[in-house]
């Protein structure tokens, strides 16, 4: 799957999460934060190994809630100034700093199939296109307004989320 028919897949979370119209990118052509990834770490059919992007207590499920869409992936309160790591080896294919709704967000493609979503992000020192090694810093989980120290981490498969518990020891 080298051959771009992963680039919907990207440009569809891409859109999700930035809430772009489709029509705009028809008229750019591109994402101005979506780096053109040319190899994976991963070979098609292989499951990266996901680790935490930082040790901590899961506070927010994955799925049904109450009185909203179900969440996609979960929020972990870990201790002040953790530093947020790449779960698997990948290519970094999309940044934004100040991403409406979710923060400092990163999005890590690991091969045609497997992306993994991080926010909540402050000091970030990754940028769109870098290759990441499992562990590598991406910046530090930021405090919220309530005061808690905390990320949110998606695992998606085929651009669809699936439960980051199902893949992680708790």
């Amino acid at each position: 799957m080298r051959d771009g028919s992963w680039r919907p897949a990207l440009l569809s979370l891409i859109f999700f999460l930035t809430g772009c119209a489709r029509t705009e990118y028809h008229k750019t052509q591109s994402h101005p934060r979506a780096a053109s990834i040319v190899s994976y770490a991963f070979e098609a059919g292989q499951t990266p190994d996901f680790g935490w992007p930082a040790p901590g207590k899961v506070t927010r499920y994955f799925g049904a809630r109450e009185g909203g869409a179900p969440r996609k992936g979960v929020t972990v309160r870990t201790a002040p100034g953790a530093e947020v790591t790449a779960s698997a080896a990948g290519t970094v294919g999309f940044v934004d700093p100040s991403l409406e709704g979710y923060g400092s967000t990163v999005v890590i493609e690991h091969s045609a199939e497997y992306a993994t979503v991080i926010a909540g992000l402050t000091d970030l020192s990754v940028s769109a296109g870098q290759s990441v090694r499992k562990g590598e810093r991406l910046g530090k989980a930021a405090v919220g307004t309530d005061g808690a120290c905390t990320y949110y981490f998606e695992i998606r498969r085929h651009a669809r989320a699936e439960d980051p518990l199902s893949r992680l020891s708790v």
